[in-house]
């Protein structure tokens, strides 16, 4: 009867396939773990995303908001006097409130090619972020008809008795509305500002720059 044979197995081809089953162990740890996470990161972002729960480290994603001036109760439109006033008739003065050097100029360059009359530019130290359009008793107006090529303009009514007004840019001012998105129209009545009041019923600051020559000439 014949002796049966034994099967020699080779040492290092056992070790080799047990490094090889461990290594595919530890892999398949890894990318599920990994695969777990990923799952988990993207549940909390969508939990975020939709206000479910709050983030104690942050207020919400947001950019740097843009400053803008503080609001001021602008006139009313006086009674038979709220369509726009041709362009050629309101004379403005043009200051520059930034560091952002020839703003007052180029923004003057931009009215004047629309039609407006530039009567002086300069620098001030007056605090303004966006643009301010300030306005006499006589002006309200003149002061709605270049607010409508000007976002976020507040509208400041003073003391002054003619019928001239002012335009102070500062930092964030961003040019001129596009011609094609002005609002008005010749011949047509404006539409009173959101909250105004009547002009009776407003103090008027005091003018800042009653004179050019309090005005910096701008460089």
């Amino acid at each position: 009867m014949p002796t049966p044979t034994t099967t020699q197995v080779d040492p290092v081809a056992r070790a080799r396939k047990q490094r090889i089953r461990r290594k595919r162990a530890r892999q398949s740890v890894v990318f599920g773990s990994l695969i777990a996470f990923m799952v988990l990161a993207a549940l909390l972002a969508v939990a975020v995303y939709n206000n479910a729960i709050n983030v104690p480290f942050a207020t919400g994603f947001s950019s740097t908001a843009v400053p803008t001036d503080a609001p001021i109760t602008p006139a009313c439109l006086a009674e038979g006097k709220t369509k726009p006033v041709g362009y050629r008739k309101i004379k403005v003065r043009v200051f520059n409130s930034s560091d952002r050097k020839g703003l007052a100029a180029t923004t003057a360059q931009q009215l004047e090619k629309l039609g407006f009359q530039i009567t002086a530019t300069g620098n001030v130290d007056d605090n303004v972020a966006n643009a301010r359009i300030s306005y006499g008793a006589k002006g309200i107006a003149r002061a709605y008809t270049l607010a409508a090529h000007i976002s976020g303009a507040v509208l400041d009514y003073d003391d002054r008795t003619s019928v001239s007004i002012d335009l102070t840019v500062g930092a964030s001012f961003d040019g001129l509305i596009d011609e094609k998105s002005v609002t008005i129209k010749s011949g047509t009545p404006m539409e009173d500002l959101p909250g105004c009041a009547p002009i009776d019923t407003l103090t008027p600051s005091k003018q800042l720059h009653p004179t050019v020559a309090e005005a910096k000439t701008e460089k």
